[in-house]
């Protein structure tokens, strides 16, 4: 998986997924960004919850 996938698998743009794999300090992603970002996440695999990517 890379940035550039994830980017257009949850309809995000690039940047926004930069912020969120170099946790960018002060970016805080809204709601849609997270569930956009766990959905194209479950594509590769559905175990996956936010909780192992986001501070929830």
């Amino acid at each position: 998986m890379t940035a550039t996938w994830l980017a257009e698998k949850a309809g995000l743009n690039r940047n926004t997924v930069n912020k969120l794999i170099n946790e960018t300090k002060g970016y805080s992603p809204k709601l849609t960004t997270i569930q956009k970002v766990m959905k194209a996440i479950r594509e590769v695999d559905p175990t996956k919850k936010s909780e192992d990517f986001f501070d929830m």
